[in-house]
């Protein structure tokens, strides 16, 4: 589901009765559709391993890519990003050339100064797809 900006809050009493207050103002329901669909995928945790291993999956791809094309690249074995740091210091234009080559990434000044340097990958294309974006990007890094 991603993309549906399901979740749940919990914490100290006091904070989600203030969290609770103030949702209403900063934000929207969610769709009744999206609900309905999270309340269905939180009664089963069978998709959550297949889903974890798909991204793996994905992020081994990535990772192994990185290593052998030296670029560095924040490690983690959760979530469905990934952080890799631009040759260049330039993370826009980084991205901007991956465009070019069909290849979608966030620069990382998008979410911020700490991101400066680095490019965001979300690893929600099917595999194939991501084969496909590591043969282009890595025509990129043999033509650099």
């Amino acid at each position: 589901m991603t993309g549906y900006r399901s979740a749940m809050m919990a914490g100290d009493s006091e904070l989600i009765a203030a969290l609770r207050k103030l949702r209403p103002s900063i934000g929207v329901a969610t769709q009744s559709f999206v609900q309905d669909a999270a309340t269905v995928a939180w009664e089963d945790d069978a998709h959550v391993e297949k889903r974890r291993r798909v991204f793996g999956e994905k992020r081994d791809l990535f990772t192994a890519f990185f290593e052998q094309a030296g670029l560095e690249y924040l490690s983690t074995e959760a979530g469905f990003y990934l952080w890799v740091s631009v040759p260049d210091g330039d993370d826009e234009a980084y991205a901007l050339r991956l465009m070019e080559e069909g290849v979608i990434v966030a620069p990382g000044r998008a979410f911020g100064a700490g991101g400066e340097g680095y490019v965001r990958i979300a690893l929600v294309p099917g595999l194939e797809d991501c084969k496909l974006a590591i043969q282009r990007w890595a025509g990129l890094e043999e033509r650099a």
